[in-house]
């Protein structure tokens, strides 16, 4: 990335280009998660609780640890699986 947390072409995929087009364009990610950091500094309920079931580890009840989390910066999510976001953070 460039000093303004842009892509440098020569170093990118096509793919990549095209997803930061998006992601500046018509998916508006940016409005809330503005270059160079990407995140919104904020917390949100991301409802992670639904993708886990509770289950005994180590003789305590394991489950999600509450519903509000830090949504990781969308810096470098070329380098992660995908994220799939709702649009209501």
């Amino acid at each position: 990335m460039d000093i303004y947390g842009k892509l440098i072409p020569e170093q990118t995929t096509e793919s990549e280009l095209r997803g930061q087009e998006v992601f500046f364009g018509k998916a508006k990610c940016a409005v809330c998660h503005p270059a160079p950091y990407y995140t919104d500094n904020l917390m949100h309920n991301l409802k992670a609780e639904r993708f886990y079931k509770p289950r005994m580890i180590n003789g305590r009840m394991a489950s999600a640890d509450g519903s509000i989390k830090n949504v990781p910066a969308a810096r470098n999510q070329r380098f992660t699986p995908f994220t799939y976001m709702t649009g209501d953070c």
